[in-house]
């Protein structure tokens, strides 16, 4: 929404002369000529078309989110470094999953820290960089740090199923059933048999090391009515498979792992593992 308004601003003007006696520019032309004259909303489009437009950020997507930092006047400061937290946050979802690239992963998750404080202290009551904040703070095990942004942002939208999903996934790496199941009632309460809320679910689960309740949240995904993307279904045949295998039924898992490799175009380490022990 904030994008659209961004772009109605611009479009407004972009059939005008920027100055007497000069030819009409096209949108890109207009946003270009901005940039060149230090405005920061025409850094922050280019940047947006950066992320959203290509699907990952560039080294010109942050060179982009610098300027418009730096830019003045400062009116959109707070999305500047949001977008800039972003921009980190994404390149570190988008990294690769192997060994080799873990240090490097969490170099960009770590870059994104800063800027999404520095967000959040311009503007405290925008949620998205709260959001970010939660999920990294949980990804590098900074449980007291994610539990508090994660209720910050209960507390600005307290309708954001995504945000208990998230609050819960953290109770249950703590160990603690009750308050990991309590979050997810909520957060089911909010959109019902949701794939992506009972794929988490079953991750909880998983972290606490029930596996029969794991494989029935799983399936309980798998079957869900929303519309899922090939990489979600991928993803949850993964983690269904992996759960088999910590019942020891290898069976089930292969089978699973299966569907995961059409889904995915990728081996599970696992899978070799199950066929040794079904002798194939």
């Amino acid at each position: 929404e904030m994008r659209k308004g961004w772009t109605a601003q611009i479009q407004l003007q972009s059939g005008q002369p920027l100055h007497e006696n000069e030819p009409p520019l096209s949108y890109q032309g207009f946003v270009a000529r901005r940039a060149a004259e230090g405005y920061q909303l025409a850094f922050l489009l280019r940047a947006y078309s950066e992320i959203y437009e290509k699907g990952f950020p560039t080294e010109a997507t942050i060179a982009e989110l610098t300027a418009a930092i730096n830019a003045k006047p400062g009116k959109y400061d707070y999305l500047a470094h949001y977008y800039l937290g972003y921009a980190y946050y994404r390149s570190w979802s988008l990294s690769g999953s192997g060994p080799q690239s873990i240090e490097k992963r969490r170099h960009f998750l770590e870059q994104s820290f800063e800027p999404l404080r520095k967000a959040i202290s311009l503007a405290p009551k925008f949620s998205p960089p709260h959001h970010l904040l939660a999920l990294g703070y949980k990804e590098t095990e900074r449980y007291p740090d994610a539990l508090v942004a994660v209720t910050n942002l209960i507390a600005l939208v307290p309708q954001c199923s995504e945000a208990y999903q998230i609050r819960g996934q953290i109770i249950a790496d703590l160990g603690s059933r009750q308050g990991f199941e309590d979050n997810f009632k909520m957060a089911l309460e909010l959109r019902p048999n949701n794939a992506e809320a009972l794929s988490n679910m079953g991750r909880g689960y998983s972290a606490l090391k029930d596996w029969d309740a794991a494989i029935e949240a799983y399936k309980k995904a798998l079957t869900a009515p929303n519309k899922q993307s090939d990489g979600l279904k991928g993803e949850i045949w993964g983690n269904l498979a992996v759960a088999y295998v910590r019942k020891d039924d290898c069976r089930n898992a292969l089978a699973a792992f299966e569907r995961f490799g059409a889904l995915t175009g990728f081996q599970h380490p696992f899978e070799e593992y199950c066929r040794q022990r079904l002798g194939q």
